[in-house]
């Protein structure tokens, strides 16, 4: 729970909650947002995942990703330019396919700003190809809710997603205090054969953003 007075980061005293709820879905690849800083980070990892912190962005929150150690990965640090928010993406080889994962957390309060960051990420998304491709994180919009009220910016940071990438987490239900669906999991690849997804139920009444957690199933 983070209050707007208190800095919408990971507090230090939730770090070891968060380790022990990854470690336990023991997922391939886990996206993370708001995180303070590597402290954090290499902590909630521990022994079984490699990680990157997205080191070049400007802004006091800043994107994570862990992928498990056995699958190599390899990292990069991106800008969403024109703002200085990072993202950060792993290349590595998931059950022989070429798989690339980029964790992203887009602007909250500024539609505008936050479609700048959202066509830079498609940039990223469409410079290189690979045989699976996952994009995921906070994008702080829900597409039904910003067409229900015809926000321009959002349906165009739709489009420009869409584009690239397929919504993998559409019937996983609201993830904000249980009214809006703004985080998000997307993907594309002719070897992902099915995909189940959910949110966790298991949050205070007042809570932030609940957890979002996606099983695809690839050809082997």
């Amino acid at each position: 729970m983070y209050w707007p007075w208190d800095r919408n980061q990971l507090k230090d005293v939730d770090v070891a909650l968060v380790g022990r709820v990854i470690a336990d879905l023991d997922a391939d690849i886990v996206l993370l947002q708001e995180l303070l800083d590597e402290r954090q980070l290499r902590r909630i990892a521990g022994d079984g995942y490699a990680w990157q912190l997205a080191q070049a962005c400007g802004y006091d929150r800043h994107v994570g990703i862990l992928v498990k150690s056995c699958h190599e990965p390899r990292f990069t640090d991106h800008v969403l330019s024109p703002t200085t928010r990072g993202a950060v993406e792993a290349r590595l080889t998931l059950h022989g396919h070429d798989t690339r994962a980029l964790s992203l957390h887009f602007d909250v309060f500024n539609r505008p700003r936050r479609l700048g960051q959202v066509w830079a990420a498609a940039t990223i998304l469409g410079a290189r190809s690979s045989a699976l491709t996952i994009a995921g994180g906070d994008f702080n919009y829900d597409p039904v809710a910003s067409a229900r009220l015809d926000y321009a910016e959002d349906l165009q940071a739709e489009a420009a997603l869409a584009a690239h990438l397929g919504d993998v987490a559409a019937d996983s239900g609201p993830t904000l205090v249980g009214l809006l669906r703004v985080d998000r999991l997307l993907a594309r690849g002719e070897m992902i054969t099915s995909a189940r997804s959910f949110t966790s139920t298991e949050r205070t009444p007042l809570g932030d953003h609940a957890p979002l957690v996606c099983d695809l199933t690839l050809r082997r």
